[in-house]
């Protein structure tokens, strides 16, 4: 390992995230890939990391064409990887959603050769899970959900726990008030329930009140002159 892998090595471990691997690298010509990319745009030869789940590029220094800084890092499983040359791996477009595609131009090394498998085949899985976790969440809100049991069990079995009830206690009903008619006097009493005697009548003659006297102490009453009849 010489003075420029070490230093690439440290450099890229200090922004690695927990759990994350480095897996390789290599030197690559890295443009922005359009129509005549070849004429019109700029080339830098960078330095191209590959980690179990990001693709990173890094900058070299001008003198002495170290690695210098990190300018890109692209999650795996947003980015799709291609090859765009008759030699498989030798160029690879690695386009994203909302930025413009970069193209990676490698040697013929095996240092390349290895990069260019591990960065396509690790695309392409960490593609395949990201939809597979898409498509199992959406799966799960879309669920409805379980309806509540039709029938329930009011007579359990013999040993089985009783159901615990879940209604409210009913509330007790009003108590109206008894009204009494007696004789056309109206008596309530909410104390005891009993009936109070009913009054007298203001407008009664003598000769009810006669008629309702029994006995020797009954005293004859004069009953001339007081109808209006004969």
């Amino acid at each position: 390992m010489n003075r420029t892998e070490q230093r690439l090595r440290r450099l890229v471990d200090g922004r690695l995230e927990p759990d994350e691997t480095f897996i390789a690298w290599t030197r690559a010509w890295v443009s922005r890939y359009r129509r005549f990319h070849w004429l019109l745009s700029l080339r830098n030869r960078d330095f191209a990391v590959v980690t179990d789940r990001r693709l990173m590029l890094w900058s070299a220094g001008f003198f002495t064409r170290r690695p210098r800084r990190r300018v890109l890092a692209e999650r795996l499983d947003e980015v799709t990887v291609e090859s765009t040359s008759r030699d498989p791996g030798r160029r690879m477009a690695c386009s994203r959603a909302g930025r413009r595609p970069l193209l990676l131009e490698l040697g013929k090394d095996d240092r390349s050769d290895h990069f260019s498998i591990e960065l396509r085949d690790r695309a392409v899985a960490a593609s395949r899970e990201a939809k597979q976790a898409a498509r199992a969440s959406a799966s799960t809100a879309a669920a409805p959900p379980e309806p509540p049991p039709l029938f329930v069990d009011v007579f359990p079995e013999a040993g089985s726990a009783p159901l615990p009830s879940t209604a409210p206690a009913p509330e007790p009903a009003p108590v109206a008030p008894i009204h009494f008619y007696t004789g056309g006097t109206h008596a309530e009493t909410a104390d005891t329930g009993e009936h109070a005697e009913p009054k007298a009548d203001v407008g009664a003659t003598d000769d009810d009140a006669n008629d309702d006297t029994t006995g020797a102490d009954a005293e004859p009453v004069d009953r001339s002159g007081t109808h209006p009849w004969p």
